[in-house]
């Protein structure tokens, strides 16, 4: 430790100072936290900011991302010993991010806690750190030795507000970083332990242990009820100054420095962090923005409306009035079962009475309109807040079932446009802390620990010197010896040929031939990016296999020239994602040579030419004897048609002369019946004089 009071004074100012010019936003950081945590329900019954980070979260990182390293520069002939150290640093990589030590929290959920961290207080990050056990032994001699027994490179979570940053518009431009702790007293001895000697700590007398309040602001919901105040914690700043290229541990109130490293990870970028993410970036500066301060206004309409709902939910009970002179009516509406008949004294009332006019309800009608607008209205807030933060409809899987798939395709294409910037971002978050983890690894590891981790056989150049030695004196030898030894021989020449461990080494290790030689990329960090890319592959197949099928033949008569095809196929192929890596395939495509006809098969050509024509001209014989057979039928045809039609017509011409003949029967039968009644009414007239006479001669004789 180093007694410097003016340093330390220096130090915890700059460190005050960030976090006074922090001090809005923490406020308004730690006030989402708190909403996110559910710590007022009753206030805030709608917590639509859990929700809509629940939604986010996810949907901006979900897979653990396969970095790819690569060469940064294709050349025509690829340099193995780049391509070798590339594969190298994959391995190593790859080994550090999915097989995580049981100590440390694993890559993946460090990286879902920084995107958690962005989306609610606004700020995520996410410590690299260099870990290893060291093991001392006796020599023979009884000097004191010691190995590394075990490496690796980790990580940790740092909370939103325990970082502090000095000024500067940009990242690149920072000048430190502060990490704050709060430790008790064993966890400041372990932290201000000197790695090189391991030795235990003496802590300074002046080193306070009373940063509780501090350290429990953020952190009192992991206690009950004054749980943890019985801690004695101390709040100690690591400070990372780039421009001193230093590591200083100080605290507040003690003028000692507690401990002081000379940049001890040899970092490109000296930084332990990457640039931390931050989703709600100010158009300048560094302080961050919470994502909830964009609608804010409007989740606070929506808990108001929440809260009146309840409210009117409650009242909507069935309450009234009713005559007391009916006994045994109240009854009625305290039991709950069905087919309940219940006595009442004073029925006999009800006779010339209706039961409105003995028993009044309170109306429930208008409390039921409030509630359904109230309903609505919470809905309209819900869509606002949707549009702010850029979640659309099909984002959530929610649609109209009378949408089509196309507008449920573009609703999906360009409601999530602003979700692809936090993706973005995101993707470029876990880069910078992949370069940090492979960066450490390879500037603090041993060839034999990166040996292991990546299982490459790679020989050292001690190793090639002596092969190369075992191959001159094999040399030497007799060819009937060096027949004997064939298979050593080889494996010597394999040796010498592959790169040596030092040589890739020197490629990782130094910043400019490994930023220059090699690039490190992601795959992927989503699950729906899996069924795009699988969709562009099938589409840009189908597109190659129809341009092939269509320009082919051009070219192969020579109507194309292959130059202009091989434009149009690079054109094509460029408009694909991954259609970089394979255009120098295709501008090397040549014109294929003519093809020359091979007699054999010109012949059986020929023989199956002339079977066709035989076969043809058998098929139109076929084809005229088929014709001239149908032009018999039709003839036979049409001559029964017209037989057909003269028995109809004869048929016609006697149903008309028995028509007539029946009209003339019927005639014949009328005139007789006319007849009949003439000579009927005339004996009919007879009779009646007959009888008039009768009577006028009785008359008379009277």
């Amino acid at each position: 430790m180093i007694r410097d009071e003016a340093r330390v004074q220096e130090l915890v100012r700059n460190v005050k100072a960030s976090i006074k010019r922090e001090e809005a936003w923490r406020k308004k950081a730690q006030a989402c936290v708190e909403i996110y945590e559910c710590k007022n329900t009753e206030e805030i019954p709608y917590n639509i900011l859990y929700a809509n980070t629940a939604l986010l979260r996810p949907a901006t990182y979900s897979n653990l991302a396969i970095p790819i390293i690569k060469q940064r520069y294709k050349t025509m002939q690829p340099d193995p010993l780049n391509e070798k150290a590339a594969q190298v640093a994959q391995k190593l990589l790859m080994f550090l991010i999915s097989n995580p030590d049981p100590k440390y929290p694993s890559v993946h959920e460090l990286i879902k806690t920084a995107v958690k961290g962005s989306y609610v207080a606004g700020r995520g990050t996410t410590r690299v750190k260099y870990d290893a056990e060291i093991e001392q032994y006796e020599k023979e001699t009884g000097e004191k030795e010691e190995t590394i027994s075990y490496q690796t490179v980790c990580g940790e979570d740092i909370p939103w507000d325990r970082l502090a940053i000095g000024y500067a518009k940009t990242w690149e431009e920072t000048p430190w970083i502060a990490i704050i702790h709060y430790v008790s007293k064993e966890a400041a001895k372990e932290l201000l332990e000197d790695p090189n000697t391991g030795e235990e700590v003496e802590l300074p007398d002046d080193l306070r242990f009373n940063a509780t309040e501090q350290a429990l602001k953020s952190e009192r919901h992991a206690f009950t009820a004054g749980e943890g105040e019985d801690l004695e914690l101390a709040e100690i700043y690591e400070v990372w100054d780039k421009e001193k290229g230093t590591v200083e541990f100080v605290s507040e109130g003690c003028g000692y420095i507690l401990k002081k490293l000379d940049d001890p990870l040899n970092l490109q970028g000296f930084f332990p962090i990457p640039k931390p993410l931050q989703y709600g970036e100010r158009v300048s500066g560094q302080i961050p923005q919470t994502i909830y301060d964009t609608y804010k206004q409007q989740a606070e309409e929506l808990n108001v409306i929440s809260v009146r709902i309840r409210k009117v939910m409650a009242a909507l009970k069935v309450r009234g009035f009713y005559d007391s002179s009916l006994e045994g009516m109240e009854e009625l509406f305290k039991t709950g079962d069905d087919n309940t008949l219940i006595k009442i004294e004073g029925i006999d009332q009800l006779t010339d009475a209706s039961l409105d006019k003995v028993l009044f309800l309170f109306p429930l009608e208008k409390l039921v309109s409030v509630l359904q607008m109230l309903y609505q209205q919470r809905e309209q807030i819900k869509a606002v807040i949707y549009e702010l933060t850029g979640i659309s409809d099909i984002a959530r899987g929610a649609s109209k079932a009378s949408e089509t798939l196309g507008a449920q395709q573009l609703k999906s294409q360009w409601g999530s446009i602003r979700l692809k910037d936090y993706q973005g971002l995101t993707v470029q978050y876990v880069v910078d802390l992949y370069r940090i983890i492979l960066e450490i690894a390879v500037q603090s590891f041993s060839i034999d620990t990166i040996a292991r981790m990546t299982g490459e056989k790679l020989p050292t150049n001690a190793q090639k010197m002596q092969a190369q030695q075992q191959m001159m004196q094999a040399q030497q030898m007799s060819p009937e010896q060096q027949q004997g030894i064939a298979q050593q021989l080889k494996q010597l020449q394999m040796i010498i040929s592959m790169p040596a461990w030092e040589d890739i080494m020197a490629i990782l290790k130094d910043d400019f031939t490994r930023n220059y030689n090699i690039s490190i990329e992601t795959n992927s960090t989503l699950e729906f990016q899996y069924s795009e890319d699988k969709e562009n592959i099938g589409e840009f197949l189908n597109a190659l296999a129809q341009f092939m099928n269509g320009i082919a033949p051009l070219v192969q008569s020579q109507v194309l020239p292959m130059d202009a095809a091989k434009s149009i196929l690079i054109a094509i192929v460029k408009r694909y994602r991954f259609g970089e890596e394979v255009v120098e395939q295709f501008e090397q495509m040549t014109e294929p040579p003519a093809p020359q006809p091979d007699p054999a098969q010109q012949a059986q050509a020929e023989a199956i030419k002339q079977k066709q024509k035989q076969e043809a001209e058998k098929h139109q014989l076929d084809m005229q004897a088929k014709q001239q057979d149908m032009q018999i039928t039709a003839k036979e045809t049409q001559i029964k048609e017209m037989e057909a039609q003269a028995k109809m017509q004869q048929m016609q011409r006697e149903q008309v002369l028995a028509d007539q003949e029946h009209a003339a029967k019927m005639e014949e039968i009328a005139r007789k019946n006319q007849l009949s009644i003439a000579k009927f009414n005339a004996a009919m007239f007879k009779i009646q004089t007959q009888v008039k006479e009768a009577k006028e001669t009785e008359n008379a004789g009277v």
